[in-house]
């Protein structure tokens, strides 16, 4: 993988990690909020050189935002360039913080990231360039330089069920040509795992004219 995360890390200092995997999507509820979807950006790496230079024992870091809701009014476009330009900061002294947007897992604990800035910059065919900079709430900080795919979206409602409003919504948000998307699950009141699961189709610029 191209790119690098480097990471701060308390009673450490600063360690070099080799991204192994990165992948992104957008997932949502409905219908609690249809203005809003999360995005989901996943970023593991391995340790370059081993032992680190301290007691803590950690072999790899994976960085994954898990309560980063973002307005719909922030896609672009209605294809694979639809986060182009997408910029988030997080600010700390706001007052409807519920859950802090990601977080940081060394093998052992989970970090939540106290602060959070990030820019995505579309490349090509769904392929985003990444810059990212945080700080967890044991003092860790890391930064984060990679590319990665934009990859699915997953559209579900609470009770389980099949629901042609979650249809409308993909196809409010994207054009129909842009994805290959089928139910996967069983409605399930009690376990709602039924979900809307589209996955990109096109691998090219040329072949969305």
């Amino acid at each position: 993988m191209t790119g690098w995360f480097k990471a701060t890390l308390h009673g450490c200092g600063e360690v070099e990690f080799e991204i192994e995997e990165t992948k992104f999507w957008l997932e949502s509820v409905l219908p609690e909020n249809p203005e809003v979807v999360g995005l989901v950006l996943s970023v593991k790496a391995k340790e370059k050189a081993a032992p680190l230079p301290c007691d803590r024992e950690i072999s790899y870091l994976h960085m994954q935002t898990e309560w980063l809701d973002i307005p719909v009014t922030a896609l672009v476009s209605k294809d694979l360039a639809a986060l182009d330009g997408f910029h988030y900061k997080l600010d700390p002294e706001a007052e409807d913080i519920v859950d802090w947007p990601a977080f940081i897992y060394d093998g052992g604990s989970y970090g939540s990231t106290i602060e959070l800035e990030l820019r995505l910059t579309h490349l090509r065919d769904g392929m985003y360039k990444l810059w990212m900079t945080g700080k967890t709430e044991f003092d860790d900080t890391f930064e984060i330089d990679t590319e990665l795919q934009f990859s699915h979206t997953i559209w579900r409602i609470p009770d389980g069920s099949r629901d042609d409003r979650v249809e409308a919504f993909q196809n409010r948000l994207f054009e129909a040509k842009t994805f290959n998307w089928q139910w996967l699950g069983d409605p399930d009141p009690v376990d709602p795992n039924l979900r809307l699961h589209s996955d990109f189709i096109l691998k090219s610029g040329e072949e969305a004219q």
